[in-house]
């Protein structure tokens, strides 16, 4: 199985490019707030997956709580610091775009998610209290 991470970069590029290209049609200010509005979700998300996922198993579950707290703030902090960012500093913001661009990607990954949890194999409950 590929790893999550590529799997959530490979639909979340699939989804960005198409609608790039289409909003170029329309105006530059569009497509740029679209792929800020994307990337202030993206970064911050491949940071909280890379981070809260570094451990597994039994034996290091007191890592594993540990770093996906971390991850999740160092998420927060840095999806809070991408919205201050591009609101002080780009100047031609399309708000709507923007948002347009980050709301599409929090969509996306609840589709992403659904999509890898469903291809985890699992057996029944009956089965597992058996052994």
């Amino acid at each position: 199985m590929n790893s999550p991470v590529w799997t959530s970069l490979k639909y979340q590029a699939i989804t960005l490019l198409p609608t790039a290209c289409v909003l170029m049609y329309i105006d530059k200010t569009y497509v740029s707030s679209y792929l800020l509005g994307a990337l202030v979700f993206i970064l911050p998300n491949l940071y909280f997956v890379i981070y809260a996922f570094r451990y597994q198993g039994a034996n290091a579950s007191l890592w594993v709580i540990k770093s996906f707290n971390q991850g999740e703030y160092g998420k927060l902090v840095l999806s809070g610091l991408g919205f201050a960012l591009v609101y002080r500093f780009n100047q031609a913001l399309h708000i709507q775009s923007f948002f347009a661009g980050f709301a599409c990607m929090i969509a996306l990954q609840w589709f992403i998610a659904a999509k890898i949890t469903a291809a985890i194999p699992c057996e029944p409950v009956e089965q597992a209290l058996e052994h």
